[in-house]
Formats: structure tokens, C-alpha cells, sequence
């Protein structure tokens, strides 16, 4: 293997580690901010370096009162009627701020760039 090859898959190895450190996530409300509700627009809201690896988006209904709320941490990937109150969770870690809007991180471009590359050689 030559070095090329060699540089190319320790870039690989480094943009990985940086992706999975932690990650960003939005930690908003819809009582607090509409814009943190469905429809999401990120005007306004703030992210949150996390110390978990996941970010959630959590959906309530209770007489036709809907309710977002977003932020760090795995609240799995379920939906579930109690007592009248209708909840899905959504956890996701794929990019950072992802409980948001479709979004992709400098890293994981590097990542995908070395990899292309990497399949040329």
C-alpha cells in the first residue's frame, strides 16, 4: 500500500472520530418557540453540544394540542396512546443538529470525499 492510499484512510479514521465524539443537537420547545414545532425552522433556536451521542425530536397530542419538544439524549424510536395523550419519539444520530432540519456536517462531507477517492484508486 502506498503512502497515498495510506493518508487517505487515516483522513477516513479521523473524520469518523470527529463525528462521534458528541454531537449537536437543537434544544427547543414549541410552548416556548413555535419555530422549534412542526413546521421546524431553525430561525431563532439555539444548538447544544451534548454530552449523549443521540438527539431527539418527541411529538405529543392532547385534544388536538399538539406539543415538539427537541434536545439531547435517546428517547428511542416509538410512538405510543396513553390516557388520550398521543406521543411519538424520534432519536437520531447521523449529523449534527439532525433533530432538526436535514442538515450535513463539514465532517461527514470530508468523510464521503475521502471515500470517493479512495474508490478511484
Amino acid at each position: 500500500m502506498d503512502a497515498m492510499k495510506i493518508s487517505f484512510i487515516v483522513a477516513a479514521l479521523v473524520s469518523c472520530i470527529v463525528t462521534v465524539n458528541c454531537i449537536s443537537c437543537y434544544v427547543c420547545d414549541s410552548t416556548s418557540s413555535a419555530n422549534c414545532g412542526d413546521p421546524f425552522s431553525n430561525e431563532g433556536l439555539t444548538t447544544t453540544n451534548c454530552t449523549s451521542t443521540k438527539c431527539y425530536k418527541s411529538e405529543s397530542s392532547l385534544l388536538g394540542v399538539d406539543f415538539v419538544s427537541r434536545g439531547c439524549g435517546d428517547l428511542g424510536n416509538d410512538c405510543a396512546d396513553v390516557l388520550g395523550v398521543s406521543t411519538c419519539h424520534s432519536s437520531c444520530d447521523d449529523v449534527n443538529n439532525c433533530n432538526g432540519s436535514s442538515m450535513i456536517t463539514a465532517s461527514s462531507i470530508i468523510f464521503m470525499v475521502v471515500c470517493a477517492i479512495g474508490q478511484l484508486m
